[in-house]
């Protein structure tokens, strides 16, 4: 996640954050993840467990970026288009 952090910003009457990255694609993370052999190995020792780290991986990157967003004033325009509003 890359954003900028300019508090003058709010001396203007803008957002004292910026985020500098397009909305991430979080429904190919889980398989962006496996192509490591550190998350791969885990899968082949451990299935279950490390599907279901995986799926908490993926609900708190999306959490984290959500925050970020909520920072930056742009919240409510991304769960906007998130949810195909």
């Amino acid at each position: 996640s890359l954003y900028r952090y300019n508090p003058d910003n709010a001396e203007l009457s803008k957002p004292a954050m910026t985020l500098d990255y397009k909305k991430p694609d979080f429904s190919i993370m889980k398989d962006f993840m496996l192509k490591q052999n550190r998350f791969s190995s885990l899968k082949a020792i451990h299935g279950d467990k490390a599907d279901e780290l995986f799926d908490k991986t993926v609900s708190f990157a999306k959490k984290r970026f959500l925050y970020y967003a909520d920072l930056s004033g742009q919240g409510e325009k991304i769960r906007s288009s998130l949810s195909g509003n």
